[in-house]
């Protein structure tokens, strides 16, 4: 796979994921309904540690470790993906 279409493809992956996680997060589920102090306590850490993720992936990419920077954008994926699941179970 070429370099440049697998740095886009994580650019755009780590955006789409990032933009459906600031959107969504957090999410409360009708066996947890959350306060107002708890949504603000966990989006604030939900939004340093996608910072924290974002800038590792990023600073990988940018020393050429595309494949540790491909693993740790999985896991942002993968918490978008959940948020959305969430989202959508609770209606």
């Amino acid at each position: 796979m070429c370099i440049a279409t697998l740095v886009y493809c994580n650019t755009g992956m780590l955006a789409a994921s990032a933009a459906a996680l600031v959107a969504l997060g957090p999410v409360e589920n009708k066996n947890k309904v959350l306060d107002d102090v708890e949504k603000v306590v966990y989006r604030r850490r939900m939004l340093r540690n996608l910072a924290i993720v974002s800038t590792v992936v990023v600073g990988l990419v940018v020393f050429g470790v595309h494949d540790f920077a491909t693993a740790a954008l999985c896991g942002v994926v993968l918490s978008a993906a959940t948020a959305v699941v969430g989202v959508v179970k609770s209606g």
